[in-house]
């Protein structure tokens, strides 16, 4: 099996088991006989990348009497905020927009990309 750049490709330069792309892009496999130098019909291989979501930004902070309210900051495109209670966490039980803390806590937003599923690094809340 044959790596090519168009569907009609013949080239048999080629012939890795498999490929690392860092950009969006389309390839083709085909495979040849040996014997009578036939070639397969091409198979389509599309490949997206996804880069991990950006560290979200430091959210907005309100004082109160007793209390800190926090206010989640904008997610990135494709993405949703979620609070962690730890900076490793990946619970997406709590998208909530904002918190109100009465005691010191360190809380941690990260991003989800909806799509790939990767996570950003946390952003430390406290």
């Amino acid at each position: 099996m044959y790596w090519q750049n168009s569907s009609s490709g013949t080239s048999t330069s080629d012939a890795a088991s498999s490929k690392t792309f860092t950009s969006n892009t389309t390839r083709y496999l085909r495979q040849r006989h040996s014997t009578s130098g036939l070639w397969s019909s091409a198979r389509t291989v599309s490949v997206v990348v996804y880069t991990k979501p950006s560290t979200p930004a430091s959210p907005p902070k309100t004082y109160l009497n007793g209390s800190t309210r926090v206010s989640k900051p904008s997610a990135s495109s494709g993405c949703t905020m979620y609070w962690q209670t730890s900076a490793s966490g990946t619970s997406t039980s709590d998208a909530a927009s904002s918190k109100t803390f009465t005691s010191n806590t360190t809380r941690y937003l990260r991003q989800k990309h909806s799509t790939s599923g990767l996570w950003s690094s946390a952003r430390t809340v406290s």
